[in-house]
């Protein structure tokens, strides 16, 4: 590879720091720095996050190169500390290395403004190819570039009225969307929400995609609580822009107000397939929280969806809900329980066996009984026995009482025993009295 001016010009005598776990992998990387004008002795090694964290700490290197992932953990942290020592973006390169292309590598590198962010395997001329635009503009910023600079340092400085000032003397037509975002995001810091709103609006008429007034809107309408604004806004995110896990839990619960629950089948192998990354593993209890709200989310819009018709999409959107329901029983049952209503009896006896019967609801035991109950070769007198059981050990559930009352004028028990069991489920279930007393005659009615 050639030497080219450009390149030395920026580089000159910058540090850069290059960190991944794999030794061929630096190797190849130091070489390519070095073809682009870094002196050996700017050429920083680290092997693992620690040594990395030191070494940018001690050396305040004005270039970051690594891998996305470092012992688990994710690399933003690197970036973000590089360039607390480093904040002129103009003046320095961030760039970030995937093993594979994943939304989730992708969603945080642009949160970030991470400068390159490249899939292995990594060449000398891929890696020239990409730096180049970008070596080209951070030597010669144009003005607009300058100004944005300008405005982003004052605002991460929290320095508004210089910020909001210097935003304010561009003439409104010459304000783009990024300006637009800055310009909401200090109003909003200022609690002047409805200004805030005006200028992200404004930003998306400009550039309908434009991922930071997207975000701002989103994360907005969020805190707000106004889950039916934001649909539009969220398919444009989806759309256009990689997927951020945070937003993950939000999106499901948005699609769920704005009753489109076959959405959320839809995406929920996009929802899911980020939780087993390495950097994610130190996370355990965010995943554990998202898969929480999507399974629920997931149970809600298969009993919707089996309600608008489509049985075989809500059997199987309760099906691979399971994968999500490790150590959450409530969850399960609820699957267990739906599976049982849409009459998949096989499927919910399977994973009945993945719940302790210590952490059975009422509903479940009402659930497993009724997949009994409708077994042709059931014996009456047994699942009698079994739904009077479970209400003598105070386990109460509509459908346990409903089993025991229909199974008790079959096996011909007393009126009076019938009557109490009668009234005993109307005084719990207050509200399905006249379910209760309309099944005992039905099922007179169908004795005589």
């Amino acid at each position: 590879m050639e030497k080219k001016i450009p390149y030395e010009k920026f580089f000159g005598d910058k540090k850069a720091i290059i960190v991944s776990a794999s030794g061929n992998l630096r190797i190849t990387l130091r070489g390519i720095v070095r073809q682009l004008g870094i002196s050996a002795n700017n050429v920083l090694m680290a092997q693992t996050f620690e040594e990395a964290a030191k070494l940018i700490d001690q050396q305040m290197p004005e270039i970051i190169i690594t891998e996305f992932s470092i012992e688990e953990k994710s690399c933003i942290e690197l970036v973000d500390k590089q360039r607390q020592h480093k904040p002129i973006r103009l003046k320095s390169l961030s760039c970030v290395i995937s093993s594979m292309d994943l939304s989730v590598h992708s969603s945080k590198s642009l949160d970030r403004e991470i400068d390159l962010h490249l899939i292995q395997p990594i060449t000398a001329d891929l890696f020239e190819k990409a730096v180049a635009k970008i070596i080209l503009q951070k030597l010669k910023p144009n003005a607009k570039l300058q100004l944005l600079e300008k405005v982003r340092l004052l605002y991460s400085g929290k320095k508004y009225a210089e910020a909001l000032s210097i935003i304010d003397a561009v003439p409104a037509e010459a304000q783009d969307a990024k300006l637009l975002y800055y310009k909401g995001s200090i109003l909003a810091e200022k609690n002047d929400l409805v200004a805030a709103l005006d200028c992200w609006e404004h930003g998306l008429d400009l550039e309908p995609e434009n991922y930071w007034c997207l975000k701002s809107l989103f994360n907005h309408f969020i805190t707000q609580k106004l889950p039916l604004q934001n649909y539009k806004i969220t398919l444009k995110l989806l759309d256009h822009h990689p997927l951020n896990p945070e937003w993950i839990p939000h999106i499901t619960r948005i699609f769920i107000a704005n009753e489109q629950y076959k959405k959320v089948v839809e995406y929920f192998d996009v929802f899911v397939n980020w939780d087993n990354l390495d950097e994610m593993k130190q996370e355990a209890e965010q995943i554990n929280d998202m898969h929480a709200t999507i399974a629920a989310c997931m149970v809600i819009s298969a009993n919707f969806i089996h309600k608008m018709g489509d049985k075989p999409l809500a059997v199987e959107a309760l099906i691979k809900s399971v994968r999500l329901c490790k150590d959450k029983p409530k969850i399960l049952s609820q699957i267990i329980i739906s599976l049982v209503k849409m009459y998949e009896f096989d499927q919910a006896t399977k994973f009945l066996t993945m719940i302790e019967e210590g952490d059975y609801s009422p509903e479940l035991y009402g659930a497993e009984l009724q997949i009994l109950n409708l077994d042709e070769e059931a014996d009456a007198q047994e699942i009698l026995k079994q739904s009077i059981g479970l209400i003598e050990k105070g386990i109460k559930s509509e459908k346990v009482y409903e089993i025991a009352i229909t199974r008790s004028l079959e096996v011909k028990r007393s009126k009076d025993r019938i009557n109490a069991l009668v009234e005993d489920a109307c005084a719990y279930f207050p509200k399905r009295e006249k379910f209760f007393k309309d099944l005992l005659q039905q099922v007179i009615s169908a004795a005589s």
